[in-house]
């Protein structure tokens, strides 16, 4: 996903698609090769969810979720959970699966937090969103890429609150 997102923020963005393409055939051929392979789905979701597909994502993702061998769970709760919150789709199952991941795995709680928010934010909680992304702000490092994820979502619920100013 990195160098299809460097091509696009240089202006490649012909270059960021056919380099997109490439990694979906090389997902698709491994997948052929061992489709028992939740890792292999998970490759394959993320590069439909950096095209904004996330229905495609979803389903990919759900895939995964019911092969045996899943190298770290707790990702694929968080994503999957994550995909859901974007799309608005069973929230109480979104929720269940990132609380979940974030048991699972702590070092996840960076963004399982931001995650969380969302879902609050969606829900029309937008208070105990902002509580959410700030936590999740506190957490990620200054150069974290994800921070302006976040950063976008605290806008939102900001702004849902009436907070124009704060939010811009």
């Amino acid at each position: 996903g990195q160098m299809a997102e460097i091509l696009a923020l240089l202006g490649e963005k012909d270059q960021a698609k056919k380099w997109r393409k490439r990694q979906m055939d090389l997902a698709l051929r491994q997948l052929e090769e061992l489709p028992s392979d939740a890792y292999r789905y998970y490759q394959l979701a993320s590069i439909y969810s950096d095209l904004g597909d996330f229905e495609t994502a979803l389903k990919i993702e759900i895939q995964a979720e019911g092969q045996g061998n899943v190298p770290n769970i707790a990702v694929y709760k968080s994503t999957l959970g994550w995909h859901l919150a974007e799309m608005g789709k069973e929230m109480d199952r979104a929720q269940i699966l990132i609380s979940k991941a974030a048991a699972d795995n702590v070092r996840l709680k960076k963004y399982t937090e931001s995650h969380l928010g969302l879902i609050k934010l969606k829900q029309g909680d937008a208070k105990e969103a902002l509580g959410h992304f700030e936590q999740s702000l506190r957490m990620l490092p200054q150069d974290e890429n994800f921070r302006a994820v976040v950063l976008y979502h605290q806008a939102e619920a900001r702004e849902a609150m009436g907070q124009r100013k704060k939010a811009k």
